[in-house]
């Protein structure tokens, strides 16, 4: 059942579609306070597999708003449909609905696009982060940026770290975020034995579980050896702590980002690594620097003869804005700014 809480301007909206694809619709018309409404009126919500808001009908606040859609996300499974007419693209509420993981969102003013977009949002698999960029005039704090002509698809880009707790996956999750923020096909792929997708996909209800992937603002999330989509533009290996063993992972035919930091046995493990891959480029992100230390160790990293970059601490793991200027960098060859 889809419950449709309408206004009066709006409630034959969906009349069409009812009709068309005989579809069973609730509909619900006045004003509503949704953050009451996600906590008391169970019954309706229950039952439905989709509800549909009107935001003319809504009394709520934008933060009130935004908290009762977080709280229906974590409490039931029915798809949010979000009729947001009266809004502009780049208006601050669509970035926020598109940030706690609401995509069916519906802006257009004439009738006919109004159709196509329900019909879009309501069947299928609806819409998806990749849809909703185009209601925001810039992603969020990033610059207008593209991807530039590729020399193949599927680039690869193995992440891996001098040792664990060293950042490796943050690092490598933020730059699959990045990557789609600004409009590239991206997959993250759990390529080592430490079981971290399972337990994420549990604690982030945001996760949607796609058969043999998941996904989370356009970044599709797959598990070892599970079969990844041919259609990417970039494919982030997470390799997690490299050993001699699995440095065969970083090749000339793979974009090579080595996490590290500067410690004292972050930086023997650094140059233990280092021995092991001579002959291959490898960029170098070191993470947890002081301002202190990095005057200490300038000399010795640039020993090296290995390009690196100093990042800032994310403690948002699905962050695309953290360290968008180091991304940039290391896929200068992919990314230019416009």
């Amino acid at each position: 059942m889809i419950l449709y809480l309408s206004s009066n301007e709006n409630k034959d909206i969906l009349d069409y579609i009812i009709e068309d694809k005989k579809l069973v619709v609730k509909k619900l018309i006045g004003e509503f306070d949704i953050n009451k409404f996600v906590l008391h009126d169970m019954r309706n919500l229950s039952l439905c597999t989709q509800i549909v808001i009107d935001l003319r009908a809504v009394t709520d606040k934008e933060e009130e708003l935004i908290n009762a859609l977080i709280a229906f996300k974590t409490i039931y499974d029915a798809r949010v449909i979000i009729l947001a007419e009266c809004l502009k693209c780049g208006n601050e509420l669509l970035k926020r609905l598109i940030d706690v993981g609401v995509y069916n969102i519906i802006i257009s003013e004439d009738i006919e696009n109004i159709h196509k977009e329900i019909e879009k949002c309501i069947m299928g698999e609806g819409m998806t982060y990749q849809d909703c960029l185009k209601l925001i005039t810039k992603p969020i704090d990033i610059q207008d940026k593209v991807i530039s002509n590729l020399k193949r698809e599927n680039v690869k880009i193995a992440v891996a770290g001098v040792m664990h707790r060293i950042g490796t996956t943050t690092t490598a999750i933020n730059l699959a975020n990045y990557l789609a923020s600004i409009g590239a096909k991206v997959c993250y792929v759990e390529n080592n034995k430490s079981g971290h997708l399972k337990m994420l996909s549990k604690f982030y209800k945001e996760l949607i579980n796609k058969n043999n992937y998941l996904e989370y603002k356009g970044v599709k999330y797959y598990e070892n050896n599970q079969n990844i989509e041919s259609d990417n533009d970039f494919i982030i290996y997470d390799m997690g702590e490299i050993t001699y063993k699995n440095t065969v992972a970083f090749s000339n035919d793979t974009v090579n980002i080595l996490c590290a930091g500067i410690k004292p046995y972050e930086l023997k493990m650094l140059y233990k690594i280092s021995k092991l891959i001579l002959d291959i480029d490898v960029q170098i992100v070191l993470s947890f620097v002081s301002n202190r230390d990095k005057n200490k160790t300038e000399k010795l990293l640039s020993e090296l003869n290995n390009r690196y970059y100093y990042v800032k601490n994310s403690t948002d793991l699905f962050s695309c804005n953290c360290n968008e200027e180091v991304f940039n960098q290391l896929l200068r060859e992919y990314i230019k700014i416009q």
